[in-house]
């Protein structure tokens, strides 16, 4: 019972960690990118990947009590940042090559149509 208590109030810990919420999905969004996260299985690494950070957050309060917590949640939140920054320009560009094909190279006119 005692342990249970101990995890429970450790994964109330965990859960108050903005930077970890922020962290995960982009960790996600990039490994779908990459081709590594199929469709359909983003959910089920997901929930991997929060509960391996889980066990380590729960590894770091137990063997290294000291451990500055805040600092680690400041960071993870800082990196998601960047990920979701550089993810919105991988977007663009995505963007910007599927209009340049179907509307320059397909002829195909914004408001009308070409007549070259």
């Amino acid at each position: 019972m005692i342990f249970i208590d101990i995890l429970t109030k450790y994964w109330e810990a965990f859960a108050a960690l903005g930077g970890i919420a922020l962290f995960i999905p982009a960790v996600v969004n990039v490994l779908k990118k990459l081709g590594i996260v199929g469709e359909g299985e983003g959910d089920s690494v997901q929930g991997i990947i929060q509960m391996v950070l889980f066990l380590f957050f729960v590894g770091l309060r137990i063997f290294l009590p000291n451990f500055d917590v805040d600092v680690a949640d400041s960071v993870m939140e800082q990196i998601a940042g960047v990920i979701v920054f550089l993810l919105s320009f991988l977007g663009q560009f995505g963007i910007t090559r599927v209009a340049y094909t179907k509307f320059w190279k397909g002829r195909m006119g914004a408001l009308g149509y070409f007549h070259s």
